[in-house]
């Protein structure tokens, strides 16, 4: 008979009270994990950010020179590269009366595959250092055959510097993340790509 009446009882619905405090003990309870979870994220957050700001005021004191001359390639290519790259089609059509953009870009973008290439062949003979002094060298004396009027030297030169400066991009990835330890490696990479980017905003604006 005691069983009956339990069994009756357990049948029967909640008390609308009983079930009001089930729900708020479940919402309160995910709540509870979610500030949990947000806690935990802030903390980690906190830890990176500890962790990288040491990082940058090693780099920019033990290692000031080195920074500073990393930083100061990537601002000088990316300058470099971005400008051209933005300047090269009115360039085109200025000198040469091209004004096929798609023809251009072709050209531009044709002078990579030897920068590859030569990349691929030489880079394990040599040094990255002398590799990246060489492609820098050869990317800034290109450039003088842009000064010259000819229009023959013009596409001569707007070519040997994209192929040149692409070698040099290749060998700079690879030259930065040699020069920093594991433990710096992804600070001081991040450094010197803004470094880079402010280069390449800098030559739009001076471009306009």
């Amino acid at each position: 008979m005691s069983d009956l009446s339990t069994v009756e009882t357990s049948t029967h619905p909640r008390h609308p009270e009983d079930q009001s405090l089930v729900q708020f003990t479940a919402s309160t309870a995910s709540a509870v994990n979610a500030y949990c979870c947000i806690m935990n994220c802030w903390i980690v957050f906190c830890e990176q950010i500890h962790q990288m700001y040491g990082e940058m005021i090693a780099l920019y004191t033990k290692k000031l020179e080195l920074t500073l001359t990393l930083q100061s390639t990537w601002f000088g290519l990316c300058f470099a590269t971005y400008g051209l790259l933005t300047w090269i089609n009115p360039l085109f059509a200025k000198e040469l009366h091209m004004e096929n953009v798609y023809m251009n870009s072709f050209l531009f973008g044709l002078a990579n595959l030897p920068g590859n290439i030569v990349t691929m062949i030489l880079l394990d003979k040599f040094t990255s250092y002398k590799f990246l002094s060489v492609a820098l060298l050869a990317s800034a004396s290109s450039l003088v055959n842009i000064v010259v009027a000819t229009p023959q030297l013009l596409v001569f030169g707007a070519c040997t510097f994209q192929a040149c400066s692409v070698a040099g991009w290749n060998v700079l990835d690879l030259f930065t993340n040699e020069c920093y330890p594991s433990h710096e490696r992804t600070t001081g990479m991040g450094l010197c790509a803004a470094s880079g980017r402010i280069g390449a905003f800098v030559a739009q604006w001076v471009n306009a």
